[in-house]
C-alpha cells in the first residue's frame, strides 16, 4: 500500500506538470511511478501510466516513444479485458496512426474502440474517438462523414467536455478553412476562443486557438492580425516542448508569410517546419496542410528545401488514398451490422442493430434456445445437436426438425449468424455475450485483493450483470451445468463484494451483501460467519449471537449437524460463553 501511495503521488505530481506544459518534468514523475507500480504489481495502474506516458511524450513529438508504450498497453488492456481502458488505448493508437498518416490502421483501431466504449457504457470515450474518426474522415477529404462524426462527439462534449468541445470546434475551423469558407471558420474558432476564456483552459487558448484563428484571419485578408497570432502561438509552443504543434505552427507561418509576399520568410519557416517533422519522425502535418497549400510546396521544391518534392508526392498518394476510401469505403464496412449484443442472465434475449429480437420473429421457443445452444458449445456436430433435442425421434425426422428450426434461427437473426464448417455448426457473426463478459470480470476480480478500489468495483460489475439465473425458461438438462456454475460465481461476486464493503469500514452495506448470498445458500457457514464478525464490529452483540442461532437451526434442519468448531469458537468470543 505504500509504494502505491508514493507511485500515486508521483503520477498525480506527473500529470499536473504535463497540464502546466512542463512535459519533460512530467515524464521523469511519470516514469518513476510507472516502476513502482510495477514493482507492486498493479497491472491496471501500470496500463493508466502507459497512457499518461503516451499522452506527455506526444506533446513532445515523440511519437516513436508513444508508440512503444502503446505497444505494451494494448496486449495489457486486452488481457485485463476492461472495455474502457481497452477503448482508450486503442483511441491513443488511432491517434498516433492519424498523425503518422496511417490511416487505414487509424480507423480500424477507432473502430474497434467505438465498439468497446459502447460495450461498457463509457460517453467520454466515445466521444474522443468519434473526434478522432472525424479528423481522419476530415484530413481525407471526406467532409461529410466528418461532420456527421464531429456532431456525435459534440454532443458528449458539449455537456461537459470543455477541453474536447475546445478541440472539436478548432478542427472544424480548420475543416471549413480548406473548404474556402473563411467566415465559418471564425465564427467557431470565435467561440472555441470564449469557451476557453470561460473554463480557463489557457494552453489550448495560446498554443492550438491562436493558430487556428491566426491562418484563418491570413486567409480572409487580415494578413498582420494573422501573422501576429501565429508568430505568439509559435512562441508560446517553443517554450512548452510541444514539437508536433510548433512543426504545424511553423507551416502555417510559412503559408501566412507567403500569402504576404514575404517569399524569403516563407522559406525559412518550411524549413523549419519540415526539419522538426524530420527529427519527430513524421512529416504528416505537412501533407495533410499541404494538400491546400501546394505552391507552398512547390517554392520549397524550386528553392531545393529538404523533403519538399518528397512532401507532394505523399499528397497526391493522399489524395489517390482519399478517392478510394470515400468513393469505395474500406472493404470492412461494406455490409457489416453492430455486433449482436446477446443475453442469457435472465431470460434469453438478443439484441441486432440496436433493436431485440421479438418471439414472433423466432417463431418458436425452440428456436431461440438452438440458437443459444450452438452459441455455448459450437461448432457442433448436428447428430449432437439432434440428441439433445429430439432424442426419441428417428433420423430423419430428427434432421428435418433441425433444418426448420435452424430456418428459424437465420430468420430472426440473420442468414449469416449460423454457419456450417467441415459439418460442425458455430456462430458467423461478431457478437458480445454478458456470459463472456460476466466470467471475464470474475476472473479479473479474483486478481485483486479487497483493499484494491478497483477490485470492488470489478465486483459491483459483475452483480451488475447477474439480472437472474442462467437462462430460466429453458428446461432442457444441456444448460443445467452452466446455469449452477454461474450461480456459484455470483454469490462469490455478492461474498467479495461484501468483503471489499468490510476493508473499507463499511459494515452494514457489507451484511445486505451477505444476507442476500445467504439468500442464494443458506448453508454457506462461512457467510454466517462473516455476518457474525461483521454485526460485531458495529457493536451488535445480539445481532451476531442472533445470527449464530440461525446458522444452527439451518444447519440443523437441512443437515443434521451442529455448527463448525470455527463457529463455535467466534460464538465464543463475542458471547463470553461457549454454546449450549
Amino acid at each position: 500500500d505504500e509504494i502505491r501511495e508514493r507511485a500515486s503521488a508521483r503520477r498525480f505530481i506527473g500529470r499536473a506538470y504535463v497540464g502546466q506544459g512542463r512535459a519533460a518534468e512530467g515524464v521523469t514523475e511519470l516514469e518513476a511511478a510507472l516502476e513502482l507500480f510495477r514493482e507492486a504489481e498493479s497491472p491496471y495502474d501500470v496500463l493508466n501510466l502507459l497512457q499518461d506516458l503516451t499522452f506527455a511524450v506526444s506533446s513532445q513529438g515523440r511519437y516513436g516513444q508513444a508508440v512503444a508504450y502503446l505497444s505494451e498497453a494494448l496486449p495489457l488492456a486486452r488481457r485485463l479485458g476492461s472495455p474502457p481502458q481497452l477503448a482508450d488505448v486503442l483511441n491513443s493508437l488511432g491517434w498516433i496512426h492519424d498523425v503518422r498518416g496511417e490511416f487505414r490502421e487509424a480507423l480500424r483501431r477507432y473502430e474497434e474502440g467505438i465498439a468497446a466504449a459502447r460495450h461498457a457504457g463509457d460517453p467520454r470515450s466515445q466521444a474522443n474517438i468519434a473526434e478522432g474518426m472525424a479528423t481522419v474522415y476530415r484530413n481525407l477529404g471526406d467532409y461529410q462523414r466528418a461532420e456527421f462524426f464531429y456532431d456525435v462527439a459534440w454532443r458528449i462534449a458539449s455537456e461537459g467536455r470543455p477541453s474536447l468541445a475546445v478541440l472539436i470546434l478548432a478542427a472544424r475551423a480548420d475543416m471549413y478553412r480548406w473548404q474556402g469558407d473563411g467566415a465559418r471558420a471564425l465564427s467557431l474558432v470565435d467561440r472555441a476562443w470564449g469557451l476557453a476564456e470561460e473554463k480557463g483552459l489557457d494552453i489550448q487558448q495560446s498554443g492550438l486557438l491562436r493558430l487556428t484563428k491566426g491562418m484563418a484571419l491570413a486567409e480572409t485578408g487580415d494578413l498582420d492580425r494573422g501573422l501576429e497570432l501565429l508568430s505568439e502561438a509559435i512562441s508560446f509552443l517553443e517554450a512548452q516542448g510541444a514539437r508536433g504543434e510548433l512543426a504545424r505552427g511553423h507551416f502555417l507561418m510559412a503559408r501566412a508569410q507567403l500569402l504576404s509576399g514575404q517569399v524569403h520568410r516563407a522559406a525559412e519557416e518550411l524549413r523549419r517546419a519540415l526539419s522538426l517533422g524530420q527529427e519527430m519522425g513524421t512529416i504528416q502535418f505537412a501533407v495533410v496542410e499541404g494538400q491546400h497549400a501546394t505552391e507552398l510546396l512547390e517554392l520549397g521544391a524550386a528553392r531545393g528545401l529538404p523533403m519538399c518534392r518528397s512532401v507532394l508526392e505523399q499528397v497526391e498518394r493522399l489524395r489517390a488514398l482519399a478517392q478510394e476510401l470515400v468513393q469505395g469505403g474500406l472493404e470492412e464496412r461494406a455490409a457489416s451490422h453492430e455486433p449482436l449484443e446477446i443475453y442469457a442472465l435472465g431470460e434469453g434475449r438478443v439484441v441486432r442493430d440496436g433493436r431485440p429480437i421479438s418471439s414472433t420473429e423466432w417463431r418458436a421457443a425452440m428456436a431461440k434456445e438452438l440458437f443459444f445452444y450452438i452459441l455455448l458449445h459450437g461448432p457442433v456436430e448436428r447428430d449432437a445437436i439432434g440428441v439433445v433435442f429430439w432424442p426419441d425421434l428417428p433420423a430423419e425426422k430428427v434432421t428435418s426438425n433441425f433444418h426448420s428450426t435452424l430456418y428459424r434461427v437465420r430468420r430472426a437473426v440473420g442468414g449469416d449468424a449460423v454457419v456450417v464448417r467441415d459439418g460442425r455448426y458455430g456462430l458467423g457473426v461478431d457478437y458480445w455475450f454478458d456470459v463472456d463478459e460476466f466470467e471475464s470480470v470474475i476472473e479479473r476480480a479474483r486478481l485483486l485483493p479487497p483493499s484494491d478500489y478497483q477490485a470492488q468495483e470489478l465486483w459491483q460489475r459483475a452483480l451488475e450483470l447477474y439480472k437472474d439465473d442462467f437462462l430460466p425458461e429453458v428446461e432442457r438438462g444441456w444448460c443445467v451445468p452452466r446455469r449452477e456454475r454461474l450461480r456459484d460465481q455470483y454469490i462469490e461476486a455478492l461474498v467479495e463484494a461484501a468483503r471489499c464493503h468490510e476493508t473499507r469500514g463499511a459494515f452494514e452495506e457489507a451484511v445486505v451483501r451477505y444476507r442476500r448470498a445467504l439468500e442464494e445458500d443458506e448453508l454457506r457457514e462461512d457467510v454466517h460467519r462473516r455476518i457474525m464478525r461483521a454485526y460485531a464490529e458495529l457493536g451488535r452483540r445480539s445481532d451476531a449471537l442472533g445470527q449464530y442461532h440461525s446458522c444452527r437451526e439451518i444447519l440443523r434442519r437441512e443437515l443434521g449437524v451442529e455448527p463448525s468448531l470455527e463457529t463455535r469458537e467466534l460464538y465464543r468470543q463475542v458471547s463470553g460463553v461457549s454454546p449450549g
